[in-house]
């Protein structure tokens, strides 16, 4: 497993936060809202400078190449961009990103021709946009070896939809979530719910990866926890 390199992420923040500038001053209120209110410092107050890298994509990455010696892969759900995956491809572990957004996709593509071109040309290889609403096809890019991750997620799913989205977790060796919004906002007592009917599929109990409190940076209050599979 590669060592984290902070120089990598360092010269990663600055091309993504160039990157989504750039991609701003074209699209404007066009911009998905996510990466227009928290990332770009003219709309974030709380930021001095425009950033590509969130604090909990910083610390997802360094946790599973600390942490995660069996991971052969990384499969980031709900990847918008894609920063982590891109972050963790160019210390070399091949990534995947998966979004049910093609506008997102062809940023996803627009941002690893970049980072290729100015970084790595191997990225090229080592990341992978992928189309789906996971789970469809969650059997094509999800092993043993997968860490599989669920950063900051809104969206509406139906209770069989849930329990599918549970299931296939067990393709993974472990898995990262965020425990506030997975899928949804969740209150604590469905936090722990949720927990419980992980580990009901065969996950070790949580490891914190990251916690920060309310309006840090701009982004609410949350946990993100690693469940490997027993």
């Amino acid at each position: 497993m590669p060592a984290y390199d902070e120089n990598i992420e360092a010269r990663v923040d600055r091309e993504i936060a160039a990157f989504l500038e750039e991609e701003y001053a074209a699209q404007g209120e066009d911009l998905y809202q996510w990466y227009r209110y928290k990332f770009i410092a003219a709309n974030n107050k709380r930021l001095t400078s425009t950033i590509g890298l969130a604090h909990y994509d910083k610390a997802i990455v360094r946790f599973v190449l600390q942490a995660c010696p069996f991971a052969t892969r990384f499969v980031e759900i709900g990847a918008g961009v894609a920063q982590e995956s891109m972050l963790i491809a160019l210390h070399g572990l091949p990534a995947f990103g998966v979004d049910t957004t093609p506008a997102h996709i062809e940023m996803m593509k627009r941002l690893r021709e970049r980072l290729a071109e100015r970084l790595d040309s191997g990225l090229l290889e080592r990341m992978t946009p992928v189309y789906d609403w996971y789970p469809n096809r969650a059997e094509e890019y999800v092993d043993a070896g997968t860490v599989l991750v669920f950063p900051t997620l809104s969206a509406s799913t139906t209770p069989e939809q849930d329990i599918k989205i549970l299931d296939m977790m067990k393709l993974a060796g472990g898995v990262i979530l965020s425990m506030e919004h997975f899928f949804r906002t969740r209150t604590p007592e469905q936090q722990e719910a949720l927990l419980s009917e992980i580990r009901s599929r065969g996950f070790d109990k949580p490891v914190e990866v990251f916690a920060w409190g309310n309006g840090d940076m701009g982004f609410s209050a949350n946990r993100i926890v690693f469940l490997k599979r027993l």
